[in-house]
């Protein structure tokens, strides 16, 4: 629920109750590595306009939604003997999103992350495309490239809701 999700962003996983924390194995922190490009990405994300003080809200949010899908993912397997979750390029990473959830809380699953990535203009090595982990490791199993879309910068759109240019 988006009310969790913010009261999360807010105070943190200690938000959750101490069960929740638990069963979604979220009482320990994410490797550091880890929870460093989590941070690092969110910042990107955000176009650098968010304070430093907001990106640790926002990663725990994230790590919430991840260990909640990888909690939903895990009941229809086991009610249907497998599942497909559609998501976000951030969620679908093997390092820290929901396939690494997925394996921390099940760790014979067998899970197949596929990512849709947009080519851009003179980029052509498909190499160049593939996420990588801290380890250096790619972040999906798959990649699927697909056509750029036309649409307005985001980052332009979210200084100009701020109130700021450049």
């Amino acid at each position: 629920a988006r009310g969790k999700v913010r009261e999360i962003a807010r105070n943190g996983i200690a938000a959750l109750a101490a069960e929740e924390r638990t069963r979604l194995k979220l009482d320990e922190p994410l490797p550091r590595p880890l929870a460093d490009a989590l941070a690092s990405e969110l910042k990107g994300s955000h176009c650098g306009l968010l304070p430093d003080t907001a990106i640790p809200g926002l990663a725990a949010a994230q790590r919430y939604r991840d260990a909640h899908l990888a909690d939903a993912v895990l009941k229809a397997a086991g009610q249907h003997g497998s599942a497909i979750l559609i998501a976000g390029n951030g969620h679908v990473r093997t390092d820290r999103g929901v396939p690494w959830h997925i394996h921390q809380r099940a760790p014979d699953r067998k899970v197949v992350s596929v990512m849709m990535i947009e080519v851009e203009d003179g980029r052509t090595d498909p190499g160049a495309y593939v996420p990588r982990g801290p380890d250096g490791n790619p972040a999906a199993d798959y990649i699927l490239l697909t056509p750029r879309s036309e649409r307005i910068d985001p980052c332009e759109a979210m200084r100009q809701s701020r109130g700021k240019r450049g």
